[in-house]
C-alpha cells in the first residue's frame, strides 16, 4: 500500500485560468492613491482614465493578464494605518471598463 500524500494536489494556476503554463501578465502601476503619503488630491476620475488607459495599452499588446499594484504609494503605510479608502480606490480602479 502507497503511503498517503501529505498534501492535497491542486489544478495548475495558470492552467486554470488561461488554458496554458505560460503567460505574459502586465503590471499596471497605479498613481498615489487618496490616504497614501505622496497622494496629492488628483481625482479618481484621472487616477482610474490613467489605469484604464495602461491597461488598454497591454489589451492591444495581446497579453494574456494584468496584475494592478498601487505602486504609485510608495512610501507604504504600516498595515495598521492603513484605512478602507485604499482597498476601495483598487476596486474603482479595477472595476471600470
Amino acid at each position: 500500500m502507497s503511503p498517503k500524500p501529505v498534501f492535497k494536489p491542486k489544478p495548475h494556476a495558470l492552467m486554470s485560468l488561461f488554458g496554458r503554463r505560460k503567460v505574459v501578465i502586465g503590471v499596471i502601476h497605479s498613481r498615489p492613491l487618496p490616504g497614501s503619503p505622496d497622494y496629492d488630491g488628483e481625482s479618481m476620475d484621472s487616477i482610474t482614465a490613467y489605469a484604464v488607459e495602461e491597461a488598454r495599452r497591454y489589451e492591444a499588446g495581446g497579453l494574456d493578464g494584468l496584475i494592478v499594484e498601487n505602486h504609485g504609494d510608495i512610501p507604504f503605510s504600516k498595515p495598521g494605518l492603513l484605512g478602507p479608502e485604499t482597498a476601495a480606490c483598487m476596486a474603482v480602479m479595477t472595476a471600470w471598463r
